[in-house]
């Protein structure tokens, strides 16, 4: 969260509600950082989407990738109104899963040409 939680809160402060926040963790628990602070942002309509994954959770048990693909309408129609998609997390599990699902959804030109122009941003470590 630490990577992204600027970028959002300038977009905020700004006067840009069109966010879109996936987060994911392991553990709503103990994990959802900032939890409370996003929800009443979500809930103000500072963030107009809010979806969460937590991996170890029974009741959900699913990751990034897996609401991402949930949501393959909505990240279509974001990306064709302009929309960049900032990373932040692990490289060797969750960036490659949202990598591939990405090019499931968008294709891997339009992937490659969202790379290119600076669209896609990731800090993965």
């Amino acid at each position: 969260m630490a990577g992204l939680r600027s970028h959002l809160l300038e977009r905020i402060d700004n006067g840009q509600h069109a966010n879109w926040l996936l987060f994911g963790e392991r553990q709503r628990a103990v994990d959802f950082y900032y939890g409370e602070r996003l929800t009443a942002r979500h809930h103000s309509g500072e963030i107009a989407h809010l979806d969460t994954a937590f991996s170890r959770d029974a009741d959900d048990g699913r990751y990034v990738q897996h609401a991402l693909a949930e949501h393959a309408d909505r990240l279509r129609e974001w990306i064709a109104n302009g929309a960049f998609v900032f990373v932040c997390g692990s490289h060797d599990g969750m960036a490659t899963g949202v990598t591939a699902t990405l090019v499931e959804i968008l294709g891997a030109e339009t992937v490659e040409q969202l790379n290119d122009a600076g669209r896609i941003r990731m800090d993965v470590y």
